[in-house]
């Protein structure tokens, strides 16, 4: 025992941020919370645990060590504590509980909302967060990077999460850094896989979804570069900033950097417009590269998806009456990097458009100054270069490449229905006046078809390609290359999203490329089947060993069901999207119940889909993507949602199943979770430890006398239960008062006898004499609560007021005298009745009263705490009358003393649980046992304090309090 008590001292002594606990959690709407969403009025119990969860995001990141989780409870987290969010180089996991759909991190137009500047490793993990609504904006010459994530010398994982709405800008060119709206890595390792960059907006001069440098404006900082793996992310209506000299990078841009961007989606991102700067007086270029933009950086583009991207238009230049270039590269564009681009769809993009007599941007797929780029089994269809009112055209609406030393290979592309200028390719070398040098492409196993105005703007090097209008070259045709639905649903050729590009068996492109040229590891298309496959229907007149390669991005035989390789029929498409049933499970829906028809259309034609997600509620939950606990073929957030289970927890599982996993406990078996019994009040938790009172604490009879405007008693009449002069009283009773306002009367022997009784939470032992008049022994504070069982004791001796003593559970209150003037002598008629709940016609008790002891013996504390929780034996000396209430029925009870009935005048029995202290339990073990035993021995003799284990309150560890000790022996305690 003494053992434990030393580890308790040293374990309290501990700071709570250094006590292990492996899981943290924060609620900005606890149940235990006095002031939800204000981190500035905390639960006092607040501790991180997951009945006191931290408010606020910080505190939790502050108290974790690392190797510890953070756990968000869904809501949206504002102010401070929630932004400017610091692991302080700790590897911790921040995760939230439900999603970023359930868990907002809202900057309320402050920021960044997280930062990353400790040496954080991949170790540490964001996962399933929305972080939005980060502003960040120079003052001076100050940083303002990353108004949602700034991240410099660290590589955290950030995972699932969404960043949306958040802006970084620079209106007076103030700062040195105004890049990266989104987010911001310096020097950095990051991961970066499954999240959505979705409306972000960056400065003047960097990347908006995400930006990532080196040597960034101001100062000639130098710094190390990036290398960032970016996996399976969405980046949607991201924009860089307008005005100053044209920024890049829509949704990302990057310099001296190397990244690995792959599996990615870039929708509808943009270039900022040109735009006045008042340090020159002119307008600067539009932004480029709305999807991606980079410089002196290499790229890996793996299996993206790039479609609706478009640069920003130009600006005009007031000193020198020009106009200054429009944004190139609608989806990429580099500038000094070296690039490797595979297995993307570049689909309806452009260049930024031109103002009056100022000319278009270039490459409204790609746009390469002085870069190495190569590109395989990628599509590019519908994109257009700039356009201008009355200005030139820009040049290459699927490639543009420029710049001496710049290179450009082509590998198995199929490039189509690209618009003005240069067509599908442009290349300045067939500009030899700018004196750019020579940029020559080469094209090898591509096809190039029905672009606009010309198909090549520029000297190429071609060989086993499909060139419409022809091209020197080994093994090049000129051919309908026999695409299977160019028009797509709405027929436009010209919008690629709904094109069907992909050679029909038999096309002359079939078995007609150069098997030596294709890539090691290019063992597939653009479809994701398989390559050198055979089409019987075509000849073998390309280069190697069969099976030959096909011209461009598809293989006509590749391997996919049978109805992706047959021509469209309008009855195999049930959903109308202009593909043939099985090949729209294949490639772009799914068939989960495998029925042969694909989930939208099974969807459609009512099966179900509760949340709303796409996916049939079977599949979700045969599959373990959802949850269905108690096995009813709906998803629990459903049932939940529905109201058809109960959640009281809002921890999106049934309460049945949190009982039945043994998540919660039901110690009462009643199906709700004891946390919510206690919460909404259908349980008392006398002792707060989280169980029903029922499911521990003893459960006892007692009356209700109803409230204040009840005048219900309990009375008995007879002279037995009088105090004559000079003789003692101690009056004892158990109190669970539901409001503790006004006068209450406990005990009275009326009309003017002696009286327990509270008055607004205050204690008060009354009597009333001829000799002296009316004369209170009240308790200084209040100290009686509402809402619980109260143990309440007055001990007098009549005729002697220095001796009156109040007890309230055991414990001895300070309490003062309000005397009448006179003798103290009682009023001792024998016709006055022993009422309980009340005085004649007035104070009327409101709440239940319990085990009533009335004697005519000063009553010791020692005494009073041991026998509060026990029946007195019936033959206790100084026992004058005992109300048990044990009846549970009827209109009279028994005094046990005199063993006579007792009138019950409208009281109702009730069945409770009275919170019984265990004051012998020393340990607070909820047990009274051998290490109680041993605790009080090893102090025996010894004063208190500081000794355990003096019960008695007498200052001194000695038999009576053995006594206690064991006569509780082996009783269980609250």
């Amino acid at each position: 025992m003494i053992a434990r008590a030393v580890l308790l001292i040293i374990t309290c002594a501990i700071p709570p941020a250094a006590i292990a606990q492996s899981t943290w959690y924060v609620d900005d709407n606890a149940l235990s919370d006095p002031g939800p969403g204000d981190t500035a009025v905390s639960d006092p119990a607040e501790d991180g645990t997951a009945g006191h969860p931290f408010d606020a995001i910080q505190e939790a990141l502050d108290a974790a060590l690392a190797g510890d989780t953070v756990l968000l409870r869904d809501g949206t987290y504002t102010g401070l504590g929630n932004i400017k969010l610091n692991f302080a180089g700790k590897d911790l996991t921040l995760i939230s509980q439900n999603g970023p759909a359930a868990c907002i991190i809202d900057g309320q137009d402050d920021g960044p909302l997280l930062v990353f500047a400790s040496g954080e490793t991949p170790a540490s993990v964001v996962q399933g967060l929305t972080l939005r609504n980060g502003r960040r904006r120079p003052v001076a010459q100050s940083d303002a990077c990353g108004a949602g994530i700034y991240c410099v010398d660290a590589s955290p994982t950030i995972f699932d999460c969404v960043i949306a709405e958040n802006e970084v800008f620079d209106l007076d060119e103030a700062g040195d850094c105004f890049e990266g709206g989104g987010a911001y890595f310096q020097r950095s390792d990051a991961r970066i896989i499954d999240c959505t960059f979705r409306e972000n907006h960056g400065g003047s001069a960097g990347g908006e979804g995400l930006f990532i440098k080196q040597n960034g404006p101001g100062g000639g900082l130098f710094a190390r570069g990036s290398n960032l793996l970016i996996e399976g992310c969405l980046f949607e209506r991201n924009e860089t900033g307008h005005g100053g000299d044209g920024g890049y990078g829509g949704a990302i841009g990057a310099f001296n950097s190397t990244l690995i961007v792959r599996n990615c989606g870039f929708l509808g991102n943009r270039g900022g417009d040109g735009g006045f700067r008042p340090v020159t007086s002119k307008l600067g270029a539009g932004a480029s590269g709305a999807g991606l933009g980079g410089r002196n950086s290499t790229f890996t583009v793996e299996n993206c998806w790039f479609q609706d991207n478009e640069a920003g238009a130009m600006g005009y230049d007031f000193i020198d009456g020009f106009f200054d270039d429009a944004g190139n590269g609608g989806a990429m564009w580099f500038e000094q990097c070296t690039v490797a681009v595979h297995n993307c769809r570049v689909i309806d993009n452009r260049a930024g458009d031109g103002r009056p007599n100022g000319g278009g941007g270039n490459g409204g797929g790609i746009a390469l100054f002085e870069s190495n780029a190569t590109v395989i089994n990628s599509l590019f269809a519908g994109n257009s270069a700039g356009r201008s009112d009355s200005g030139p055209l820009g040049r290459g609406g699927g490639i543009a490449s420029e710049g001496p030393g710049a290179t450009l290979t082509v590998i198995n592309c199929t490039l189509a229905y690209n618009l003005p200028a240069g067509g599908a390719i442009h290349t300045d070398n067939a500009l030899p006046t700018r004196g750019d040098g020579p940029s020559i492409p080469v094209l090898v196993n591509t096809i190039v078809r029905a672009n606009a105005p010309v198909q090549i703007d520029g000297i190429v090097t071609a060989t086993y390609s499909n060139i419409e209008g022809g091209r020197a070259g080994t093994g090049n045709i000129d051919a309908d290359p026999h695409f299977r639905g160019p028009g797509g649903v709405d027929g436009n050729p010209a919008t690629g999203f709904d094109g069907d590009y992909r050679p029909a068996y038999g096309a002359p492109g079939n078995d007609a490329a150069d098997n030596t040229a294709v890539p090691t590891a290019a063992t597939t298309d653009l479809d994701g089947g398989a390559r050198f496959t055979d089409d019987p229907n075509a000849p073998d007149t390309g280069n190697g060993t069969a099976p030959l390669v096909d011209m461009g991005a598809y293989e006509a035989n590749n391997g996919l069901p049978a109805d992706c390789d047959e021509p469209f029929d309008p009855s195999l498409d049930c959903n109308g999207n202009g593909i043939n049933d099985g090949c729209d499970i294949y490639t772009v829906d799914s068939d989960c119940d495998g029925n042969l028809v694909p989930d939208t259309c099974d969807l459609a034609n009512g099966a179900t889909d509760c949340n709303g997600n796409g996916l049939h509620d079977s599949c979700e939950i045969a599959d373990g993507t959802t949850a269905d606990c108690d096995g009813n073929g709906v998803p629990d957030t459903c049932d939940v949602a529905a109201g058809t289970a109960e959640d009281c927890n809002a921890n999106g599982i049934p309460d049945s199943c949190d009982i039945a996993a043994g998540v919660a406990s039901d110690c009462n078996s009643n199906g709700v979770p004891d946390a919510c019994d206690i919460a909404v009040g259908t349980s008392d938790d006398c002792n707060a430890d989280g169980v029903p009172d029922e499911c521990i604490a003893p459960e006892r009879i007692a009356l209700d006398f109803g409230s204040n405007a009840d005048l219900f008693d309990v009375s008995i009449a007879g002279a037995n239960y009088v105090i004559p002069d000079e003789e003692p009283v101690t009056l004892e009773a158990w109190v669970y008062p539901r409001s503790i306002a006004g006068e209450q009367t406990v005990i009275s022997k009326r009309p003017n006898n002696y009286a327990l009784r509270i008055v607004d939470g205050r204690v008060r032992f009354r009597f009333v004499s001829p000799a002296s008049g009316l004369n209170d022994f009240t308790t200084t504070a209040v100290v009686v609560p509402a809402g619980q069982w109260t143990h309440l004791a007055a001990v007098h001796t009549f005729g002697d007021s220095t001796a009156s003593l109040i007890y309230v559970n055991g414990q001895q209150v300070a309490a003062t005298w309000d005397q009448g003037s006179g003798g103290s002598a009682p009023n001792t008629d024998p016709e006055q009745d022993l009422v309980i709940g009340r005085l004649p016609d007035a104070a009327a008790f409101n709440g239940l009263i319990d085990e009533v002891r009335v004697w005519n013996r000063r009553r010791s504390a020692a005494r009073i705490a041991e026998y509060m929780p026990r029946p007195v034996p019936t033959g206790a000396v100084g026992l004058l009358a005992h109300f048990p209430f044990d009846e549970n029925a009827g209109a009279t009870t028994l005094e046990r003393v005199r063993n006579a009935d007792a009138g019950v005048n409208g009281p109702g029995w009730v069945r409770d649980h009275l919170c019984l202290p265990c004051v012998s339990d020393l340990d607070a073990s909820g047990l009274v046992d051998l290490d109680d035993l041993a605790a009080l021995l090893a102090n025996f003799g010894a004063a208190a304090p500081p000794a355990e284990g003096d019960i008695d309150s007498d200052g001194f560890v000695g038999l009576s309090d053995l006594a206690r000790v064991l006569a509780d022996f082996g009783r269980f305690c609250d």
